[in-house]
């Protein structure tokens, strides 16, 4: 059975607490608490916290359970940047040019420019994952 890491979500895309809290439990008189309980492993999160919880994000639900393990930036300007659990890899993607560049601590390993189209981010994880295997295997 797979889980939202709200915890690492939360962080990974510098969510307000008390924004997602509300967010997740309207007309409750303490939501932070309630929030609290799922953080800590509780309580779960049931579907219809999981469906206001991808619009209040903006990601597809299937997104929700893919974080928690790379790390997500975007502090460049049109550079989408994500990090592997462990931070020894790096994914660099303009989302202008669509060029990706894929480092190994700080050197550079792959670099392509991608098709600009529909892309989920657990399927762009998916295949940088891939790209980095590839890289593992060739040494």
């Amino acid at each position: 059975m797979q889980f939202i890491n709200l915890k690492a979500l939360i962080e990974e895309l510098k969510l307000d607490v008390n924004l997602v809290a509300s967010e997740l439990f309207p007309g409750i008189k303490y939501p932070k608490l309630a929030l609290g309980r799922i953080l800590s492993g509780e309580a779960f999160l049931d579907s219809q916290q999981i469906s206001r919880l991808a619009l209040f994000t903006g990601l597809n639900i299937q997104d929700l359970y893919a974080l928690g393990g790379w790390k997500l930036n975007s502090d460049k300007s049109n550079v989408f940047t994500t990090i592997s659990p462990e931070g020894d890899y790096r994914a660099e993607l303009n989302t202008d040019t669509w060029a990706l560049k894929i480092f190994h601590k700080n050197s550079i390993f792959h670099e392509e420019s991608l098709v600009p189209k529909a892309l989920s981010i657990s399927d762009y994880i998916t295949y940088i994952s891939r790209k980095i295997e590839q890289n593992q295997k060739q040494k």
